[in-house]
C-alpha cells in the first residue's frame, strides 16, 4: 500500500505576472517550472506571450521563504519560437528543466496554429551551456510528435533520469471535437522511455487515463520518493471549464492510481485565480512543501504559491 502524504496545501496568493513586462512578455505566465540554484534561491520559467500572442520562455528568480519578493526578471527570453514552418513556430512551453553534467536541458512544447483555434503540439529538446540562461535547439524537428500512440497532440513533457533510466511522462491528445460551445479536446498522460536523454520510445502505456466525469488531465509534475512515484496535476471535469488539482501514486512508471479526494487547497485564494487551480509545480526547501500554480484562463493571470508541511523528496 502507498502511504499517504499531507497533501493539504496553504496558498499565499499571487507572486507574480509577467504582463506589460517587455515586448516578448505583454501578457501571461504559463506553466511555471522551477530550477534550485542555491539552497534558498530558486529560478521560474514561465511562458508569456507577444502582442502576436506568440510564446516565449523567460525567468524570475526568488526565495520561496519570502516569495512576494521577486529577485529578478529576465530582460531576455531564455528560449523563443522557431522558424517559420517550424514545429514550434507559434510558441515554446518549457515544462520540465533539468541539470546533467554542466547542461541544463529543457523539454518543452512546441505549437504551431490550425484552423478555428484548434492546435498542433509536438515536443523538442533544448539545452543549455551558461547554467540556464539561454537555451538552444538540439535540432529543428521534435523529439516526439503525433503517431499511432498520439492521434492530435503531445505536449507538457516531465522528466525524470535515474542514472541511465529517462523517463518522460507527456499529455497525449486523444481526440478533438467540436460542439456548440466550440472545441472539446480529451487528452491523458502517457509514458516515453530514453537511455540518453535524446532519443525517445513511446509505448503506449497510460501513466494517468481520465476517468468517467473527466474530459482532460493537463501538466504533470512527479517526484519519487521510496520508490513511490506521486504524481500532481491538473484536470477538468466534464461540464465545467476550468481546472482543479489532481494527485496520484504509483509503485511504477505507469498505472498511477488517482486520489484527487485527498488534495486540497485553502487560504489566499483571491480574485486573480478565478475558480481554477492549473499546472502545478512542486519542490521541497529545507522538509517545507511549495507549490507553484497557475488560475483561470491558461495563466493569464499570473503565478500564485502554496505550502505544505511535508511533501516527498
Amino acid at each position: 500500500m502507498v502511504k499517504k502524504i499531507n497533501n493539504r496545501w496553504i496558498s499565499h496568493g499571487h507572486i507574480f505576472s509577467a504582463e506589460d513586462h517587455c515586448d516578448w512578455a505583454v501578457s501571461h505566465s504559463s506553466l511555471p517550472t522551477v530550477l534550485r540554484l542555491e539552497q534558498n534561491l530558486y529560478r521560474v520559467y514561465f511562458s508569456a506571450r507577444d502582442k502576436n500572442q506568440l510564446s516565449h520562455l523567460g525567468f524570475f528568480e526568488f526565495d520561496p521563504r519570502d516569495p512576494k519578493r521577486i529577485l529578478s526578471v529576465s530582460d531576455e527570453p531564455a528560449f523563443s519560437p522557431g522558424r517559420l514552418g517550424a514545429f514550434d513556430c507559434d510558441g515554446v512551453y518549457g515544462t520540465s528543466i533539468l541539470e546533467f553534467g554542466n547542461k541544463h536541458y529543457c523539454y518543452y512544447g512546441g505549437w504551431t496554429s490550425g484552423r478555428n483555434g484548434l492546435f498542433y503540439s509536438s515536443i523538442g529538446l533544448a539545452v543549455s551551456s551558461d547554467g540556464g540562461r539561454r537555451f538552444e535547439r538540439t535540432q529543428e524537428h521534435p523529439i516526439l510528435s503525433r503517431d499511432m500512440y498520439d492521434h492530435w497532440a503531445v505536449l507538457a513533457p516531465y522528466v525524470l533520469r535515474r542514472g541511465d533510466d529517462w523517463t518522460m511522462w507527456y499529455v497525449s491528445g486523444i481526440e478533438v471535437g467540436t460542439s456548440d460551445q466550440g472545441l472539446e479536446s480529451r487528452y491523458h498522460l502517457q509514458v516515453a522511455r530514453s537511455s540518453d536523454g535524446y532519443a525517445w520510445t513511446k509505448s503506449g502505456e497510460i501513466a494517468i487515463g481520465l476517468e468517467d466525469l473527466d474530459s482532460n488531465i493537463s501538466r504533470t509534475w512527479i517526484t519519487e520518493s521510496e520508490g513511490i512515484f506521486h504524481a500532481w496535476y491538473s484536470y477538468v471535469k466534464k461540464g465545467t471549464s476550468h481546472y482543479r488539482l489532481g494527485y496520484a501514486t504509483s509503485l511504477t512508471e505507469s498505472g498511477f492510481e488517482r486520489y484527487d479526494q485527498r488534495i486540497s487547497i485553502s487560504g489566499d485564494l483571491d480574485r486573480w485565480a478565478g475558480e481554477a487551480t492549473a499546472y502545478p509545480c512542486v519542490f521541497t526547501v529545507n522538509s517545507k512543501g511549495y507549490m507553484l500554480y497557475n488560475g483561470a484562463l491558461n495563466g493569464r493571470a499570473g503565478i500564485g504559491i502554496a505550502s505544505c508541511d511535508i511533501i516527498p523528496n
